[in-house]
């Protein structure tokens, strides 16, 4: 949401309150009935003004806090996304490159679905992957058919390739399927649109990070729920509705006021000045 939509919202909000107002400073005397009716059509109103008129701003709240922390500290954000190794994924990484924002894509890692086996097989396969492959840094098997890797190769085919065939060849275990992790490394200014241009390509992103997602992450675990703002704006059509109704006493209130502090203060000042000059 722009700026511009923004105030059209907050006008349209403080136009609604001022009908409640209204409502209130011509309804002088009510009985009370008529007052329970005012004070029901203020929350009600109000409730209205919440879910069309804040509830639209209050939920780009993260956004804004967002653009505020890429202003001040932003510079580089991550996407990671998933994708099968049936795709060329030379190809989609150079494909990736090549959009506007884009500072670079590598791949760091892949896992490998496989058939089970058994837990001995299990830590074979952990003494071993190092040694089918020295680009492998990290890895984790699991004995349900899924082996975690991590790796500073570019080219994860490679390494998948030499993986499969080892755990085949020396025991029996078929790879299923692999889904293969680049991390895309990218201007923050430009999230919003990369992430709009992959999803519209049919990527999966399975994570984004950087100063600017943390702030809005954080920022949206901070807020409360949209109905408790719904429900503040209808009490506050309540307490604008009594200042309608309520405003004559209030002006002579603040009139009384005036007057007290006129006759005791400044009358007196203005004796004393006259009597020592």
């Amino acid at each position: 949401m722009d700026v511009i939509t923004s105030a059209v919202y907050l006008i349209l909000l403080i136009i609604i309150f001022i009908f409640i107002f209204s409502m209130g400073l011509l309804t002088p005397k009510i009985d009370r009935k008529g007052f329970i009716s005012l004070i029901a059509i203020g929350f009600i109103i109000g409730i209205i003004g919440g879910l069309f008129f804040i509830t639209p701003i209050y939920d780009e709240i993260p956004n804004a806090a967002g653009a505020i922390e890429e202003i001040f500290n932003g510079n580089q954000e991550k996407i990671t996304l998933e994708i099968s190794n049936e795709t060329d994924v030379n190809t989609v990484m150079n494909q990736i490159s090549k959009i506007d924002g884009v500072i670079s894509v590598k791949s760091t890692g892949f896992t490998l679905m496989t058939t089970n086996f058994t837990e001995r097989r299990g830590n074979f396969i952990n003494k071993t992957l190092k040694i089918i492959n020295s680009n492998i840094t990290s890895w984790n098997v699991n004995t349900s058919g899924v082996i975690k890797v991590n790796t500073n190769y570019q080219n994860p085919n490679e390494i998948i390739n030499d993986i499969s065939e080892s755990i085949s060849y020396s025991g029996g275990i078929a790879t299923l399927n692999v889904y293969i992790y680049p991390v895309i490394t990218l201007e923050s200014s430009k999230l919003e649109e990369v992430k709009s241009k992959l999803i519209k390509d049919d990527y999966v992103i399975i994570k984004t990070e950087g100063p600017v997602t943390k702030k809005i992450q954080d920022t949206k675990k901070n807020m409360v729920d949209n109905n408790v703002i719904i429900l503040l704006t209808g009490f506050v059509g309540i307490l604008v509705a009594l200042f309608g109704l309520y405003f004559d006493n209030f002006i002579e209130y603040i009139k009384n006021i005036y007057k007290t502090i006129y006759n005791k203060v400044y009358l007196n000042i203005k004796r004393i000045i006259k009597k020592y000059l």
